[in-house]
C-alpha cells in the first residue's frame, strides 16, 4: 500500500502529468486496505477460507484498479 500511495505522487511528478482523474485512486485506496485488513483480520480468527473468496478478490482488484490509475497518468503527460 505504501508503494502505490508513493507511485502516486511520483509517477505524475516525473512524467509531468496534469489533469487526470484521480477517482480511480481512492477505488485502490479502499479495495487494498479494506481487502488487506479483512484478509488479516479472518485469517487472525481462523476463517481462513471465507477470506480466500472476499478479500483476495478484493486486493486483485484494487491492483487492476491501480494499474489502470498509473495508465491514465501516463496518457496525460
Amino acid at each position: 500500500m505504501v508503494i502505490a500511495g508513493v507511485s502516486m505522487k511520483l509517477i505524475p511528478m516525473f512524467t509531468l502529468s496534469h489533469g487526470y482523474s484521480v477517482k480511480p485512486a481512492w477505488g485502490v485506496f479502499i479495495l487494498l486496505n479494506a481487502g488487506v485488513t479483512g484478509f488479516s483480520l479472518f485469517r487472525i480468527f481462523g476463517l481462513s477460507e471465507v477470506s480466500d473468496y472476499i478479500f483476495a478478490p478484493m486486493i486483485a482488484l484494487g491492483f487492476i484498479l491501480f494499474f489502470y490509475q498509473i495508465v491514465l497518468i501516463i496518457k496525460r503527460e
